[in-house]
């Protein structure tokens, strides 16, 4: 038999009993975080949650910065309530879940794919696309995402292949100075993680000095869009 402290429902489940009451609004469904969504099957739920479930709900002010971008972009014509789909709220949701620190940079492109899923000119297929690469963001560091972001620059700004390094030591030092800090050991240190998800071409010879790819500076096909998309805006 519970304890009669573990059934009193509180303040912040009162709140939550709320959101549930109006699950037409997609976007409030971000507010009882995925790990709390998968737990209840009722209302009555709440009272049973654990502290542990309760510290998975999402922060308060990333949802907020979600629900005011969304309101402009249905002001503005270029999404509708019924392009969302359970898919993408979930693949959203797991991302803010998977936060396990405030993260500007990394909320900002996820929000920027989110918004993107769920244009009106969208097609089922590219709505596909933008949820996987929505999953791919949670495995992304900030700094990572500056480095395939100054890499898909440099390809935008150089004409041809013969334009391009050659080896790593030069890439990631014309990467550095892309990015402003000239540390191309600190670019160096990501290298790895981001072939591993193939967003960058993989290194060769023994000393990995080599380069197996050098046209699009690196960036493999997914990394190509990923950044394409990334630099799309939906408003």
């Amino acid at each position: 038999m519970p304890h009669e402290d573990e059934l009193k429902i509180t303040t912040k489940d009162e709140d939550m009993l709320d959101v549930l009451d109006d699950i037409s609004d997609p976007l409030k469904l971000l507010q009882v975080g995925t790990g709390l969504m998968r737990l209840l099957s009722t209302k009555q739920g709440i009272a049973t949650a654990t502290g542990a479930v309760l510290q998975a709900a999402f922060k308060g002010h990333y949802v907020e910065q979600l629900s005011q971008g969304w309101e402009t972009l249905k002001e503005n014509g270029k999404v509708a309530e019924d392009q969302f789909t359970c898919e993408t709220i979930t693949e959203m949701a797991d991302f803010l879940d998977s936060m396990k620190v405030a993260d500007q940079t990394r909320f900002d492109v996820a929000q920027n794919f989110f918004n993107q899923c769920c244009r009106n000119d969208r097609t089922e297929n590219e709505r596909h696309l933008i949820r996987q690469l929505l999953i791919l963001i949670r495995e992304l560091s900030s700094e990572e995402i500056r480095i395939l972001r100054a890499a898909y620059e440099l390809n935008k700004e150089t004409a041809n292949a013969q334009e391009k390094p050659t080896g790593f030591d030069e890439w990631s030092l014309v990467v550095a100075k892309k990015l402003g800090h000239n540390l191309r050991h600190l670019v160096a240190r990501y290298d790895e993680h981001m072939i591993s998800l193939s967003l960058l071409g993989y290194r060769t010879l023994s000393d990995k000095s080599g380069l197996s790819y050098i046209g699009n500076y690196r960036l493999t096909d997914l990394g190509l869009r990923f950044c394409s998309i990334l630099e799309e805006e939906p408003n």
